[in-house]
């Protein structure tokens, strides 16, 4: 079984709140309204948007891999295929 945590954080340090999720012990986690992490952060972590204050984090165990999926022009611009 997969665990998945969401959080739609409100802005604020991605790496802060993941650390608070982990007594959840998720597999894959999806931090909402978050600041863009330090590039060197990790390789399991998507980060998504145009304001770096305000965008999608999606961060996995190592065990994991994570790829950004195909957009469909479609969709409205908040959609991110994981």
């Amino acid at each position: 079984m997969m665990r998945i945590v969401t959080w739609n954080c409100y802005r604020g340090d991605p790496l802060g709140r993941f650390a608070r999720l982990s007594s959840l012990a998720p597999d894959v986690t999806v931090l909402q309204e978050c600041s863009k992490p330090p590039e060197t952060t990790t390789d399991n972590l998507l980060w998504f948007g145009d304001n770096p204050r305000k965008g999608l984090a999606v961060v996995s165990k190592p065990s994991f891999q994570l790829e950004p999926g195909p957009v469909d022009p479609s969709t409205i611009d908040s959609t991110f295929p994981v």
